[in-house]
């Protein structure tokens, strides 16, 4: 029975230096992670299209007037899960997980650095950004061809962005902000349990729907426009911006209903010609004309 405590005792203390040693490993990984970034350039022409995903590692997309080439900053330790692959036109940029010591994970892992991508201006066609669960965030005005933007359990945020055919705008389990958006194709901001804002959008086709947030919108209407506001448990908001020629229908299962501060459900102002449908099941809806 001595000799099982000593090997016990004895087992304790290695264990116990084996976690101080590798915790003290960690945390200056962690600390050169943060601190000290690689940058990468990769050669990007007028017309390439951009997609960057990752799983755990917030993105971000700055638009550099100087820049001539798509750059990349990233954790050091990060860069070894990262991959980029130019296929002709198309640029790649992946960050996969990172590996984790299988008996302790909770010690020996690290917090993701953000994924900084930098592209030169007016160059990107196609855009697709993509990050289960960290932020994506754009810096700059895009002008483009088609935008795709998610995030599953993070927030997106965006400034303005024009688009010659479509924009896409979505998280799973965080808000959406946006500034301008302006298509010539359908505009879709979605969010399953978050709030959506955005401060203006231009459209043929325009849908926005949150199942558990607020939905705050502005819409001038400079052209027909077919619009769809929803949520299914959180207040729909729209300003028309002063717009001439709409309709409006609101539905509402269990909320008030306000258009112009009366308590009313539709409202036509020109020839009608923009449709506007809003409906929630357990929030109120209210329109500014």
């Amino acid at each position: 029975m001595l000799k099982d405590t000593k090997a016990n005792k004895l087992f304790m203390i290695a264990l116990v230096i084996l976690l101080a040693l590798g915790f003290v490993w960690v945390r200056g990984e962690v600390f050169r992670g943060k601190t000290i970034r690689d940058t990468e350039a990769i050669p990007f022409a007028k017309g390439d299209s951009l997609s960057v995903s990752a799983v755990s590692n917030p993105i971000v997309l700055e638009i550099n007037p100087e820049a001539t080439s798509v750059s990349l900053e990233i954790g050091r330790i990060d860069k070894k899960q990262l991959a980029v692959a130019k296929n002709g036109s198309n640029l790649s940029i992946k960050v996969s997980p990172k590996k984790r010591i299988w008996i302790f994970p909770v010690f020996f892992g690290s917090p993701s650095s953000t994924l900084v991508v930098t592209a030169p201006p007016d160059r990107i066609k196609d855009l697709s950004l993509a990050s289960i669960s960290g932020k994506v965030t754009v810096l700059n005005s895009l002008d483009l061809n088609s935008a795709e933007i998610s995030s599953t359990s993070s927030k997106v945020s965006v400034l303005d962005i024009t688009a010659n055919k479509t924009i896409s705008l979505s998280s799973v389990s965080g808000s959406v902000d946006a500034g301008d958006l302006t298509s010539n194709g359908p505009i879709e901001v979605s969010s399953t349990s978050g709030r959506i804002e955005v401060e203006s959008l231009r459209a043929p086709k325009i849908t926005v729907n949150s199942v558990s947030g607020s939905v705050d919108v502005a819409l001038p209407l400079p052209s027909p426009s077919d619009v769809t506001l929803s949520s299914t448990s959180g207040q729909v908001e729209a300003d028309l911006l002063g717009a001439d020629h709409y309709t409006i229908n609101a539905h509402t299962t269990s909320g008030s209903i306000t258009i112009g501060g009366e308590q009313r459900s539709t409202l036509t102002k020109g020839d009608g010609s923009s449709k506007i449908t809003l409906q929630t099941v357990s929030g109120s809806i209210s329109v500014r004309p």
